[in-house]
């Protein structure tokens, strides 16, 4: 499990590691270890948390993202702009080089693609 996902899913639930330790039944270190990548929670565990923190087993497995997750902009309308990426930027954006925000700036072009909720 990628611990940069389970922070920035507790981060957007507005929760803190002893909060959703608690509704899991482990301890808040158990969740720290989890986010330091330390430790892995069994799968049942994974799909607890994932629904609690309002995301996918995927997401917090690194396989996917929300669209916000990498910049996507939610317009008026429902519509969601995504930036379309070169394999090149992805691979350049090393924490040395902007990371995930220094990607996003170099993207030239955007997607529109209609939300799905």
């Amino acid at each position: 499990m990628r611990g940069d996902r389970l922070k920035r899913a507790l981060q957007k639930a507005k929760m803190y590691n002893k909060d959703v330790a608690a509704r899991i039944g482990v301890s808040a270190a158990a969740v720290s270890r989890w986010v330091a990548e330390i430790n892995e929670p069994d799968d049942e565990t994974k799909c607890r948390l994932a629904d609690i923190l309002g995301v996918t087993v995927a997401f917090l497995m690194g396989e996917d993202a929300p669209s916000e997750f990498y910049g996507g902009v939610e317009l008026p309308g429902g519509s969601i702009r995504i930036p379309v990426l070169s394999r090149a930027s992805i691979a350049c954006g090393g924490h040395g080089n902007g990371g995930v925000d220094g990607i996003l700036q170099e993207a030239e072009e955007y997607l529109t693609m209609a939300k799905n909720d």
